[in-house]
């Protein structure tokens, strides 16, 4: 008589090492994973847009200064610091990293992100000002 054994599933991953040719850079790659649990893709942050110092948009700036607000003149900073994380992003609003679009005026930041492939939009705000505080961007289950 045979016996039968029960089989378990594993989690296989694989590194894969190139030789180049002397002189020659190499890349940084991910290993290859296979079956990666799926919910950590829906916790990755995906940062959609975000603004510094809407609520001054129609402040008046003293010359030779001019008013530079406008939607999303935050978003590539944050993409920096927070895209492809997973989970959590704490992020502190800086004036000397985001500049000051508003100088004089008191400014707010609001922040717009989906998780993984969520299509649900999220969004945070810091009422003015803001500079200085921080905003903590959520994926998580």
């Amino acid at each position: 008589m045979t016996k039968v054994r029960k089989m378990m599933p594993i989690t296989i991953v694989l590194s894969l090492t190139f030789l180049l040719p002397y002189g020659a850079e190499a890349q940084t790659t991910r290993p290859i994973v296979s079956n990666a649990k799926a919910p950590l893709a829906s916790q990755e942050i995906q940062i959609v847009e975000a603004t510094y110092g809407m609520s001054c948009k129609d402040f008046k700036v003293l010359a030779p200064n001019e008013n530079r607000v406008k939607i999303g003149n935050a978003t590539e900073a944050l993409k920096r610091e927070c895209s492809g994380k997973r989970g959590i992003c704490p992020f502190t609003v800086n004036v000397t990293v985001l500049g000051d679009p508003a100088s004089g005026c008191g400014k707010d930041f609001e922040v717009k992100w989906r998780c993984g492939t969520n299509r649900q939009l999220r969004q945070a705000r810091l009422d003015g000002e803001a500079n200085g505080k921080n905003i903590t961007i959520l994926c998580r289950k």
